[in-house]
């Protein structure tokens, strides 16, 4: 509750564009605020975002080394050379490795691939795979969401006979392998307009090639597995990649992919999992654990099986592996946070270093993302093994993590990735140098303390607006993440009705009313603060108006993604006045049992604040407390917001002007 610090956009609804918009298109005013908001201003815009249109996706031959690419390819594919695929082992390579062997086999190849070991090899290509596979005959090799920076490597390869041709998204560095070609749209001198495509976009964009260009016939092919890569490696949902997982999710609905069919039907997510919510949390994850702690071979050979019992065991085996998984990243987490909160030198870096012995290499990246997240600010968390430190990085909002590594590149062995986050490898002997170094470089870009992370809202909404017809027309915006968000509202002045808990107290429903609308809240993980939830009360809360639909009926519903206490007038008087002490006492009595009572002292405030009109402050509370403790009246003890407080009433009558703090408190506000 109240966990961030609110930003909530200018309400464009009412202004003369936004209802032009609206008479234009027949949606609410609400969604041409929106549009409008994202940068769509007439109805020509408004239909193509809508349409997204496959016609609308860029020619792949724009792309630089294309061309080459896809003649060394045709030349492999016609003389019968042996071709291997070496990708990265996230769920981007996983996919990325799928869809390019899946096609290049279609096509008569003799075709097989290579993942690195996470734990044993680390991020990124490494010369002993390479010459192992030159000498097994691989005479061509594609690399796939990975390569860009391996200059050496690539380097040692090509010198001896190999020919390689790189395809990756990653952020380059000062120069790029010489080889066959080179395809990544984020080269500064690689003429593609869009730069934000997934490893698998980029490979879906070399298979398209291979077709002439015809890229909706690869997406009825691939367009499932597309759409999967590229919603987990959470790349921005615009231009492009929005149209590919649109129609990726399409194809998801109805997936012919036996593999794919199976883990959504054994993970039980159903329909979900034609969304971009049902990937992101409900198969991604699965498929990732094989490269985490696994081997990620199994989910390429889950993607490109074609028996179902083979499906069902494969599942089986991903499943299992993401339940130990979430084992594994609990304990992680527990000992980094542990040290973290231990060591006080934390809280002045505005970047969190942390390392540990023996952290398992394929968790720490969840574990740092969810770090950074509760800090607000970049976490490099570390796991050292013999001497040597390997690493996962996770950024915030504004600060190029990929940009900050550069800048202390000579510290490590290697490393890579982009502005959110990066893979990294380093002599353990050199940890306390990287913290030192990269900590300087960010004072210029971050501050020393963390502060409370940011939860902008769209525009404030009105009761009038909160309908199921405005729900239904948000879907306008789908697929939506990074880059596209989700609309998020804020919403003030909303009467509680009623609330109760579910899923055995981890969640919140809230039923609620704003300007005589009634609509639902669900709050996922808040269920603990529902011990401050007052009936009756008024709370702002921000997040997302969705259809709710149960037995056919639909009503609109928000998903909270923070919620407050509306706000009280201000205190009367800083010192307590004779309603206040009847308040007070009235409440300790009628709520106690058997002369006790334990509260949080933020329920405690709100409870007083809300009968009496106006604020009241955790100062008056504990002088109020004290007097009556002066007085006789209780006994108390207060420790980390929590009182616990023993009625002592013997029934006398007491005199409140008799409390020599009361006089003393009054002088000092008198002065």
């Amino acid at each position: 509750m109240n966990k961030f610090d609110w930003i909530i956009g200018e309400d464009l609804s009412r202004t003369p564009q936004a209802l032009r918009l609206a008479r234009e298109t027949g949606k609410s005013p609400v969604v041409a605020a929106l549009a409008l908001s994202r940068g769509i201003k007439n109805l020509k815009e408004f239909d193509k975002f809508c349409s997204k249109s496959v016609g609308d996706l860029f020619s792949p031959f724009l792309m630089k080394d294309m061309d080459k690419a896809v003649e060394r390819i045709n030349l492999a594919l016609e003389n019968g050379e042996h071709i291997t695929i070496y990708g990265d082992y996230d769920v981007d390579g996983i996919t990325s490795v799928s869809s390019l062997a899946l096609y290049l086999k279609s096509r008569g190849g003799i075709v097989n691939y290579y993942i690195p070991d996470r734990s044993s090899e680390g991020y990124g290509i490494n010369t002993g795979a390479l010459c192992s596979l030159f000498e097994s005959g691989t005479s061509l090799l594609i690399t796939v969401d990975t390569g860009i920076t391996a200059c050496k490597e690539i380097d040692a390869i090509c010198e001896m006979g190999m020919d390689v041709i790189i395809t990756d998204h990653h952020s380059c560095k000062e120069t790029v392998p010489e080889c066959s070609a080179v395809i990544n749209p984020t080269q500064p001198d690689c003429p593609y307009p869009f730069k934000a495509l997934a490893g698998v976009g980029v490979v879906f964009k070399l298979i398209s090639a291979l077709e002439g260009g015809n890229q909706k016939k690869v997406l009825d092919m691939i367009g499932d597995i597309v759409a999967l890569g590229t919603i987990a490696d959470v790349v921005s949902l615009e231009s492009e990649n929005r149209i590919i997982v649109s129609y990726g999710l399409e194809r998801m609905k109805k997936t012919a992919n036996i593999g794919l069919k199976t883990l959504i039907e054994m993970s039980g997510i159903g329909e979900k999992a034609a969304s971009v919510s049902g990937i992101g949390y409900g198969l991604a994850p699965k498929i990732n654990a094989a490269g985490r702690i696994g081997d990620a071979s199994c989910g390429v050979t889950l993607l490109m099986c074609g028996n179902a019992a083979e499906a069902e065991q494969l599942s089986d085996m991903l499943m299992e592996e993401n339940r130990h998984r979430q084992e594994i990243e609990k304990e992680i987490y527990d000992e980094a946070v542990k040290k973290i909160e231990k060591d006080k030198s934390y809280r002045k870096k505005p970047v969190l270093v942390v390392w540990g012995e023996g952290w398992h290499s394929g968790i720490i990246g969840i574990v740092s993302s969810k770090i950074s997240e509760q800090y607000s600010k970049p976490c490099l968390l570390i796991t050292v093994s013999e001497g040597i430190a390997k690493g996962s990085g996770r950024s915030v909002e504004g600060f190029n993590l990929f940009e900050a590594m550069n800048a202390c590149g000579d510290i490590f062995i290697k490393y890579g990735g982009h502005s959110l986050a990066a893979g990294l490898t380093l002599k353990e002997e050199n940890l306390e140098k990287l913290d030192e170094a990269i900590n300087e470089y960010a004072a210029d870009f971050l501050p020393k303390e963390g502060k409370k992370a940011v939860m902008k809202a769209d525009f404030e909404l009105d009761g009038e607006y909160i309908t199921t017809e405005v729900a239904s027309q948000l879907e306008t915006f789908e697929p939506c993440g990074t880059g596209n968000p989700q609309p998020v509202f804020a919403v003030r002045d909303c009467t509680v009705k009623g609330f109760r808990l579910l899923g055995e107290g981890k969640h919140l429903r809230l039923s609620l009313e704003k300007d005589g609308a009634f609509f639902d809240a669900i709050a996922f993980g808040m269920g603990a603060d529902s011990e401050y939830i007052i009936t009756g009360d008024k709370i702002d809360i921000i997040g997302n108006l969705t259809l709710n639909t149960w037995n056919d009926i639909s009503r609109a519903q928000f998903v909270l993604r923070d919620f407050r206490y509306g706000k009280l007038p201000k205190e009367k008087s800083a010192v307590p006045e004779r309603t206040d002490f009847a308040c007070l006492y009235s409440f300790l009595k009628g709520s106690s049992q058997n002369d006790f009572l334990r509260i949080k002292e933020g329920l405690l405030l709100r409870r007083l604040g809300l009968a009496l009109g106006n604020d009241f402050s955790a100062e008056k509370l504990n002088l109020c407390m004290r007097i009556f403790a002066e007085l006789k009246l209780i006994n108390f003890t207060e420790n980390e917001g929590v009182y616990d407080v023993y009625l002592s009433d013997n029934g006398e009558k007491v005199n409140l002007e008799s409390s020599n703090i009361l006089k003393e408190a009054r002088a000092n506000c008198g002065k």
